[in-house]
């Protein structure tokens, strides 16, 4: 029978009872770990055997060999590799990666075994005739058997570039250009940019509101003599008034930052507060209304994570990625960034940094101020006493508050010094550009456009 056009490369009744088993395990596999079909389930076994191999879309499968065998392909993936059907059958899983790229393929490989299956694959590939394409959005996945025990690995993709073939050069050739890959999807750069503009509205508007009584306290009440944080003047006879701000009892001179500032009585600066001069009522107005515009866009933003298996596959750290916790404090301290691979996920304090904000620090802001709320402390008394009292409550929100300014200062300078460029590109297009395997980044220097 015809190989790549027309009927089915399964000639005998023994080989195509093999081959629709096959198909089988790799929709079946592809059920179980994705949650949806890869085609239509109609009609019986071999119809739907059929069905897959005229899919307008590359499936390609190899077995777990030592050196792993190719050992499916439909008519797709034939006509990209340019094989016929029993040749296919005889070409390593590695001899569909050039040499240079092949321990990329691996890292690729060991990741998709790990987790079950991956779905944001880019890479190089090449045909038997040596003509090179670059894949786009492939998902690999693991096949399993009856028992669920893991009987080989498949691929499939739909789209695909064709490259040049590389110069000759009369020099060694310079380093690859580095991958380029769609890092962040719509909602996620969308949620974002909306949570820049309210974390920004709610710091320094909450900075106003707080300059009303710049003083904290435990408690439900305010006992004046007992601040735990204080901000206020000071004038000695004689002297100039002077700010000062109280921490635990310890008094620190602030004077042109906290407590007085521009010849005026005030916990922060005028430049840190909107909506500017001590206008309290429109300063509350403000707050509230970005800080339910920041709930809503939250709450999207969480209900996306979780069903689009954004927080279980890119957030939460596996056990691999929490033994590897020293490496990573000593290679950010060191500002050694990863390339290759290893740039294409979060790293180990990334994933702990974004679980902890998305559902520890945002809820907690969040609920301790309305535990400030008096209607809410009206219908819901229990919120206030969570948080053993109103005071505790605004103070619990302030120390969240200065969190919250930690993590975006640490998150901006790790986004100047792994590539400023790069990084706000692909939060603003979603297409981010993998650095080179190996390479240093500078503290002052932005990774390169490559």
């Amino acid at each position: 029978m015809p190989t790549v056009s027309g009927e089915y490369p399964w000639q005998d009744p023994a080989a195509a009872q093999r081959f629709t088993r096959w198909t089988t395990l790799l929709l079946d596999s592809y059920r179980q770990w994705t949650g949806r079909e890869l085609i239509a389930r109609e009609g019986d076994a071999v119809q739907q055997a059929q069905a897959l191999f005229d899919a307008p879309f590359v499936v390609v499968s190899h077995g777990r060999e030592r050196d792993p065998v190719l050992n499916y392909g439909n008519r797709v993936a034939l006509e990209l590799w340019e094989a016929e059907w029993a040749h296919l059958l005889t070409i390593p899983s590695r001899q569909t990666t050039e040499p240079i790229n092949q321990a990329e393929r691996e890292r690729m490989l060991a990741q998709a075994a790990a987790r079950g299956y991956i779905d944001d694959y880019h890479g190089v590939r090449i045909s038997t005739t040596g003509r090179r394409f670059a894949v786009e959005q492939a998902l690999v996945w693991n096949v399993i058997d009856e028992s669920g025990h893991v009987v080989g690995q498949a691929a499939t993709f739909s789209q695909w570039t064709f490259l040049p073939d590389p110069a000759p050069q009369a020099e060694p050739a310079e380093p690859a250009p580095a991958e380029r890959i769609y890092r962040h999807s719509a909602p996620v750069r969308i949620g974002h940019w909306i949570n820049v503009l309210c974390l920004f509205i709610l710091i320094m508007s909450g900075f106003q509101i707080f300059n009303a009584h710049p003083a904290l306290y435990w408690g439900d009440r305010s006992d004046r003599d007992r601040p735990w944080l204080a901000m206020r003047a000071m004038q000695n006879p004689g002297e100039a008034p002077r700010g000062v701000t109280i921490i635990g009892g310890h008094t620190f001179t602030t004077t042109g930052v906290f407590g007085f500032s521009n010849e005026t009585v005030r916990g922060f600066p005028s430049w840190l507060t909107v909506p500017g001069g001590r206008w309290l009522a429109m300063g509350r107005r403000w707050h509230l209304f970005f800080a339910w515009l920041f709930v809503i866009n939250g709450l999207l933003y969480a209900a996306y994570s979780v069903l689009s298996r954004h927080v279980a596959r890119d957030l939460v750290p596996t056990m691999s990625d929490l033994r590897g916790i020293g490496r990573s404090i000593w290679d950010h301290l060191r500002f050694h960034h990863p390339g290759g691979e290893e740039a294409k996920r979060y790293n180990v304090l990334q994933r702990l940094a974004y679980v902890g904000v998305l559902f520890g620090l945002a809820p907690l802001i969040v609920l301790s101020g309305l535990a400030m709320s008096p209607d809410l402390d009206a219908a819901f008394p229990w919120l206030t006493e969570l948080f053993g009292g109103r005071q505790s409550a605004r103070s619990i929100h302030f120390l969240a508050c200065i969190t919250f300014i930690g993590f975006i200062v640490v998150h901006l300078v790790m986004v100047m010094t792994t590539g400023l460029v790069n990084n706000l590109r692909s939060i603003i297009s979603g297409w981010f550009v993998v650095p080179a395997a190996g390479g240093v980044h500078e503290p002052t220097e932005t990774t390169p456009d490559r």
